[in-house]
């Protein structure tokens, strides 16, 4: 499109930059939230996406002093107002992911039901902005129900939906799983990696190529020749199966690729 959004968390900000000119990008709007509390940090910004219609941005609010909601805000994109907030209890993070398709918005919530700031199984949320923006949790996988960070890290596509649990908040596991959804939100497969290894955080990113049907996870972890590289998993998103494993090459640890 001809509209880029940038998320700036630090100043409690989003700001919308036009770039059809030849010149230098200009700057649309700065979207601001609707609420504040009081000496709190709502970290608005710290996710953003584009829809034909919307700009949309994240907030990720981790406190124990009062009972604020972490939430996603909906702008319109022809003048900048704010069209519709759907907010959540503390330690949700439902504004920690974000990606747009159309008329569908879905957003990451890793620690949903948590039992504090740290750990939640975390949750996938499906909005319809066409539709009152009505809204559906997905069905995740849970291996590890109250440590999995499910909804991390999300994508969709014309097809599909695909969201990453990168961590299980046990170092002696943190392998990570992934789930990918049908365009509509059903469960179609629970991928994992062939060689999957306790510290992988698997599902760390994730991304869809709607052309050639296929599902991207990372897991900056992955070991690779003896050390922690990372390594970015491809899955024939039609069948489930994995078709390669893609690494830098390099031998150093900690990599994070």
């Amino acid at each position: 499109g001809d509209q880029v959004i940038v998320g700036s968390p630090g100043t409690e900000a989003a700001f919308v930059f036009d770039i059809t000119d030849s010149g230098s990008p200009s700057q649309l709007y700065m979207l601001e939230p609707s609420v504040a509390y009081e000496d709190e940090e709502m970290w608005f910004g710290t996710s953003v996406c584009l829809s034909p219609s919307l700009f949309v941005v994240g907030t990720d609010i981790a406190t124990e002093a009062f009972d604020p909601e972490s939430a996603v805000y909906f702008f319109d994109s022809s003048d900048g107002s704010l069209d519709h907030r759907d907010g959540r209890l503390v330690y949700s993070d439902i504004g920690n992911s974000l990606a747009a398709n159309g008329d569908i918005v879905v957003s990451g919530a890793p620690k949903a039901d948590g039992v504090d700031k740290y750990r939640g199984p975390g949750a996938v949320v499906r909005f319809d902005t066409s539709s009152s923006y009505s809204n559906t949790d997905l069905a995740a996988p849970y291996s590890y129900p109250d440590k999995d960070h499910f909804g991390w890290s999300v994508a969709i596509s014309d097809s599909y939906i695909l969201a990453g649990g990168p961590s299980n908040f046990d170092p002696k596991i943190l392998l990570g799983e992934t789930q990918l959804y049908s365009f509509s939100g059903t469960p179609l497969y629970t991928l994992t990696a062939s060689d999957e290894a306790a510290g992988d955080e698997f599902g760390w990113s994730v991304a869809l190529s709607e052309e050639y049907d296929i599902a991207a996870v990372g897991t900056p972890q992955a070991h690779v020749g003896g050390n922690d590289n990372g390594a970015v998993y491809l899955y024939d998103a039609t069948d489930g199966s994995q078709d390669y494993k893609l690494t830098a090459g390099t031998s150093s640890s900690n990599d994070y690729f």
